[in-house]
């Protein structure tokens, strides 16, 4: 929309890769073609938490693995997702605006999380707040969850956030 005739289309994309059906589906009367399947719901949840992070698109470990090309991508952290046992590690492509302080920052306090360091792993996703960073959203989401985990410990926790939304 280079003449600006139209509003800006602002799209959020959730990319996972792995079995599923593919195909024209359904009945004589009313067939569409489509894809089923584990995969393809965990994509869908990951574009949902898009919102959540303040991305515009995430991506799980097995795709992360298979990029080739030279992309800034950065973890995120892990999530579990409503529908899913098991956890998965996500991921972004950074903008290229994104400062090297702010990405280190950030990769800091994911560390710190992990290992439950939370007073520092708080110090660091609020000095991103502070500086109104790339990463300002998925550091208050991420500073939601450090006094529930203060309360709850960690002995059965994979350093996950459990999201219970589609």
């Amino acid at each position: 929309n280079e003449n600006t005739q139209y509003p800006e289309l602002h799209t959020r994309i959730g990319v996972h890769s792995g079995q599923m059906v593919v195909g024209n589906l359904g009945s004589a009367k009313r067939f569409d073609y489509t894809a089923i399947g584990d995969s393809v719901n965990l994509a869908a949840r990951l574009e949902g938490l898009n919102k959540y992070f303040g991305t515009d698109i995430l991506f799980s470990a097995n795709v992360k693995d298979k990029l080739t090309g030279s992309y800034r991508i950065c973890a995120l952290g892990k999530v579990a997702v409503k529908g899913k046992s098991e956890v998965v590690e996500v991921s972004t492509i950074l903008p290229h605006d994104v400062s090297k302080e702010d990405e280190g920052t950030w990769n800091e306090a994911l560390i710190l999380f992990h290992g439950s360091d939370w007073d520092k792993s708080e110090e660091a996703f609020k000095s991103l707040l502070m500086k109104k960073s790339y990463f300002m959203k998925s550091a208050q989401l991420y500073l939601q969850q450090i006094p529930y985990r203060k309360l709850t410990g960690t002995d059965d926790w994979q350093g996950e956030i459990a999201f219970e939304v589609k």
